[in-house]
């Protein structure tokens, strides 16, 4: 099966949106409607969702951006924000976007299966791997032994 087919390939952009989504949307209601200069972070980084999941992606990018200048150490941000460009093909764009989430937030997994993401579509399995490494160990460190074991078998496929 083609690298770019199998499940295993698409997966860690999944899991790097479910992730941010979940650490980003606790407690979070939608956004409302107000103007963007009234907007929390959070309200911003929720309108991007509901706009890239409405296929209005330089809306989405904007409200994600807007986030990060709200907030400007916003990692969920620039997670959201890298995983749409990654979506674009705008890998070099994406990479930085995921560097300045983990700048932002070690600890944050997502940007770490982003980043590995855009180097699977790249065929740079060896920093692809190394990559994913530095996203076990802080989901290892969280104790979250499902994803986890999503990476052990990711890093284990090439």
């Amino acid at each position: 099966m083609p690298v770019s087919n199998s499940w295993w390939f698409k997966f860690p952009i999944a899991i790097g949106l479910t992730a941010a989504i979940a650490a980003s949307a606790y407690g979070f209601g939608i956004a409302n409607k107000a103007p963007a200069s009234k907007l929390q972070a959070a309200d911003l980084l929720e309108q991007g969702f509901s706009l890239r999941a409405a296929g209005q992606l330089p809306e989405a990018l904007a409200a994600f951006e807007q986030a990060i200048e709200t907030k400007p150490n916003y990692a969920e941000a620039y997670t959201a924000k890298g995983a749409l460009l990654a979506k674009q093909g705008k890998n070099s764009e994406a990479i930085a976007a995921f560097g300045q989430a983990i700048e932002a937030d070690p600890q944050l997994a997502a940007p770490y299966l982003g980043w590995s993401q855009v180097l699977i579509q790249q065929g740079k399995f060896m920093e692809a791997k190394v990559v994913l490494s530095q996203a076990r160990s802080t989901l290892k460190q969280q104790s979250d032994t499902q994803q986890t074991g999503v990476v052990n078998h990711l890093m284990s496929s090439f």
